[in-house]
Parts: structure tokens; C-alpha cells; sequence
């Protein structure tokens, strides 16, 4: 299974391979704690729930990451907090997941914005980052 450090050099290896050198570049969000009231807490994330997400109102990617940093879904969407409210919502200000059928639980998320101006680089990636990582809740139906 891949997990986060995998998608960090995947996504620079996208940036080098495929991206020239003019492009704009890629707004990769820190990572955002979806339940930063559960223990065992293993990172301090800058983003904890309910704060917005990174790169909210941007075209770009989401992924699902949980407790041990293993990537479970890749996702793309034209406006990734209109997307991320269909996986998310409050619970007496704690976040609550709409969909059960995880392969474990997601604890963790990161965004990754693509310019105003090249919405539709949010599909290659979102394509490339799925074949390269293969991950297993991209397979499994939610």
C-alpha cells in the first residue's frame, strides 16, 4: 500500500515529468486533520477540522490518507470543498464521514490546487497519482 511519502514524490515526479518549466506552479495544501480530537494524535497537522480546507475554492485533487499515512482514495473535482462536503460533515463541530464502506478509516487529507487556468490538469493527475499508487478505496465502492 502507498502512503503519504509515496504521494509526495509522486506528485514531483508528475511536476518534473510533466509539467514545463513556464507552467504555474502546483498548490500543494498541508495536511488536515479530519479528527483532531481522536487519539493517537502522530502528527500536529496546521489544519484540523473545522478549519476550511486548503485550497478550497480551487479545480485540484483530494486524497484520503489514514491513521498509519496509507494513501486510500484519490479524488478530483472542479471545486474541491463542494466535493469534500460529500465525504464530510458536522457532528456537534466534529467532523463526521458520510460513507462507511472505507477500507480503514481516513484520518488525514491533502489538497493539491491546480491553476484557474488549467482546470483540466486536475484529471491527469488525479489519473497518473491513481496509476502510480494504486489505492485500494479508488477500487472499492463508497
Amino acid at each position: 500500500m502507498s502512503n503519504y511519502q509515496d504521494l509526495i514524490n509522486s506528485i514531483e515526479i508528475y511536476r518534473k515529468r510533466y509539467r514545463g518549466p513556464e507552467s504555474p506552479d502546483l498548490a500543494i495544501g498541508p495536511l488536515y486533520d479530519l479528527f483532531p480530537h481522536k487519539e493517537p494524535a502522530f502528527l500536529d497537522c496546521e489544519l484540523k477540522w473545522p478549519d476550511t480546507w486548503a485550497n478550497s475554492s480551487k479545480s485540484g485533487i483530494y486524497v484520503f490518507i489514514d491513521l498509519n499515512l496509507n494513501i486510500l482514495y484519490v479524488g478530483k473535482s472542479t471545486r474541491i470543498s463542494s466535493r469534500l462536503s460529500v465525504y464530510c460533515a458536522y457532528d456537534n463541530d466534529k467532523c463526521k464521514l458520510k460513507h462507511s464502506g472505507w477500507s480503514s478509516e481516513p484520518r488525514y487529507l491533502l489538497t493539491v490546487g491546480v491553476p484557474d487556468d488549467m482546470k483540466w490538469e486536475a484529471s491527469g493527475l488525479e489519473e497518473y497519482l491513481i496509476s502510480k499508487l494504486k489505492p485500494i478505496d479508488n477500487t472499492r465502492i463508497l
